[in-house]
C-alpha cells in the first residue's frame, strides 16, 4: 500500500467509521481533545497526524489502529456491537457454501 492509497484509506475508514456510530467531527475532535478542523482535514486527506492521535481515535471509535487502515468491508467489522464483530470478522471471505451451514445451524438454535 503506498501512502497516498494509505491516506485515503484511513480517512474514509475514520469518516465511515464515526458516522456508523452515530458522531460528530466535532464530538470525536472534543473526545480527542483536538480541533474540528484536524478531525475534518484527517477525514478528508489533506493532513496527516501522529499515531498517539490515531490511537486516540481509535479508542473513541471502539477499534483497533490498524483497522483504520484497512479496507471498508474488514474496516465494517467493528461497526458491530460487542461479539458479533468477531462473528462477521470470522466469516468473512468463507465460501457460500460454508455460510449457509453457519446459517442452518444458527437458524436451528
Amino acid at each position: 500500500m503506498t501512502t497516498k492509497n494509505a491516506t485515503a484509506v484511513l480517512s474514509k475508514n475514520i469518516r465511515k467509521i464515526r458516522k456508523a456510530k452515530k458522531m460528530t467531527q466535532a464530538q470525536l475532535a472534543k473526545q480527542i481533545n483536538k480541533t474540528v478542523e484536524m478531525v475534518c482535514q484527517l477525514e478528508s486527506g489533506v493532513s496527516s497526524t501522529k499515531i498517539s492521535t490515531l490511537n486516540d481515535i481509535a479508542n473513541v471509535l471502539d477499534v483497533e489502529v490498524h483497522q483504520l487502515f484497512m479496507d471498508s468491508n474488514q474496516a465494517n467489522v467493528k461497526t458491530f456491537p460487542g461479539e458479533l464483530g468477531e462473528i462477521v470478522s470470522e466469516l468473512q471471505g468463507k465460501s457460500p457454501s460454508y455460510l449457509q451451514a453457519v446459517l442452518t445451524l444458527v437458524k436451528s438454535a
